[in-house]
């Protein structure tokens, strides 16, 4: 009798969905604080050197010797992704791979915009010894990279974007003040919940999210990317053109 009303049986089924649903992401959240230890762990065994420069402390990895490869990782990066984007080449190169403003172990200079960062990096270089680098930008990367070669062009050798937006072709006619996603979402319990979706929303592997937590050193640097560093070639326009 109870399946006969169809609008009963409906609102069973979608409500037995919605429980489903709302225990599976129950389970998922218990997980998390082993996962975030487990993350943590998993920084510290880059085993990353840090250095004190006029503004603060940059943390890096700097494996490997021959042609200098300075790696700049994306978002929701760190020192971490910057050497696992080119570790198959540090057989043969040397690779310095910093955490970027806001990111593991990495203090901001000022706005945090990618003329400070490319600022700090030359200091970085003279601290390592290093005259010339190829500057690979991954990512949210890419713009220091580029703003690098455009501020020291005699530190570069040449410039590698990897996933990384290009200049603008032409002026936008309204600049963006925000490329990237909101801060509510920096954040390990947002993430975390989040990542089942990513193959479908970003059509990259849930597991990912491995990577990119613990979100508590990496949100100063993620707020910072969106807000500033991203919109920074269409901001301005005519340093980039």
């Amino acid at each position: 009798m109870f399946l006969a009303n169809p609008l009963r049986a409906a609102g069973f089924v979608i409500g037995g969905a919605v429980g489903a649903g709302l225990l599976a992401a129950l389970l998922h959240s218990l997980r998390l604080p082993s996962v975030v230890r487990v993350a943590r762990r998993r920084l510290e065994s880059y085993e990353a050197a840090t250095v004190t420069l006029s503004h603060g402390a940059m943390a890096y990895v700097d494996r490997g010797c021959g042609e200098t490869i300075l790696s700049l990782h994306g978002l929701y990066g760190g020192y971490d992704q910057g050497f696992d984007n080119v570790a198959n080449l540090a057989a043969t190169h040397r690779v310095i791979a910093p955490s970027r403003f806001g990111y593991p172990g990495s203090d901001v200079r000022g706005a945090g915009t990618p003329r400070e960062q490319a600022a700090a990096l030359v200091e970085l270089l003279d601290r390592l010894g290093v005259d010339q680098v190829f500057a690979l930008g991954a990512s949210a990367g890419g713009t220091a990279a580029i703003r690098l070669a455009l501020d020291h062009p005699e530190r570069v050798k040449g410039v590698i974007l990897y996933s990384s937006a290009a200049p603008w072709g032409s002026r936008p006619e309204s600049p963006p003040s925000r490329l990237g996603p909101p801060p509510a979402m920096n954040r390990d319990w947002v993430m975390w919940l989040l990542s089942p979706f990513f193959p479908v929303a970003m059509s990259m592997p849930s597991n990912v999210v491995d990577t990119m937590l613990p979100m508590s050193q990496r949100r100063v640097g993620a707020g910072l990317d969106a807000a500033v560093c991203n919109p920074d070639m269409a901001v301005r326009f005519d340093e980039y053109s």
